[in-house]
């Protein structure tokens, strides 16, 4: 699949990807941001610098959120090449901007541009105890399905109870 492509929303919101130039402004995101499912904690600078190497990585799409052409936040399909789903996650937006609707419009834009290459379904992972994390998946209209522990890969969410939703490619979109 081609990299990532630059995705305008209705509100003014872009996805755009990743630049070397953003580093500042995503150490300082996600620093703010690490009780998040795959944020280290202390969030270092070259934390920072490998969430920026990994952002063009085969089988991701790794959007920044631009609102006023600053950098306010993430979005993220994962995939693996091939597959006919993808996860969508790495869902982080700066204090100043939450409640204003731009994760929600970041998130729809990413659905539809994965409907638009052809996945069948976008799966959803999120802390139980995340109730910002729940919403969204809801308004966006996932269906959760299973309740287990998470998966993610840091230290201090193993064992912690987690949720999985899934949201099925509406008919008449993408094709593969």
């Amino acid at each position: 699949m081609p990299p990532a492509p630059t995705l305008q929303g209705d509100n003014g919101i872009v996805l755009s990807a990743l630049h070397q130039s953003d580093l500042g402004s995503l150490h300082e995101l996600y620093a703010a941001n690490e009780s998040s499912l795959n944020i280290p904690s202390p969030y270092t600078a070259a934390d920072a610098k490998a969430t920026l190497d990994s952002a063009s990585s085969e089988g991701t799409y790794f959007w920044a959120i631009r609102s006023d052409n600053k950098l306010v936040g993430t979005v993220a399909l994962r995939f693996t090449p091939g597959a006919i789903t993808a996860d969508l996650g790495g869902i982080v937006l700066a204090s100043t901007h939450r409640g204003t609707g731009l994760a929600t419009a970041a998130a729809r834009l990413a659905l539809a541009h994965a409907w638009d290459v052809g996945f069948d379904a976008v799966e959803w992972e999120c802390l139980a105890d995340n109730r910002h994390s729940v919403a969204l998946a809801q308004r966006l209209g996932f269906g959760f399905y299973r309740e287990g522990v998470s998966s993610s890969s840091l230290e201090r969410y193993r064992g912690v109870p987690a949720v999985w939703g899934v949201l099925r490619r509406p008919s008449g979109s993408g094709e593969r």
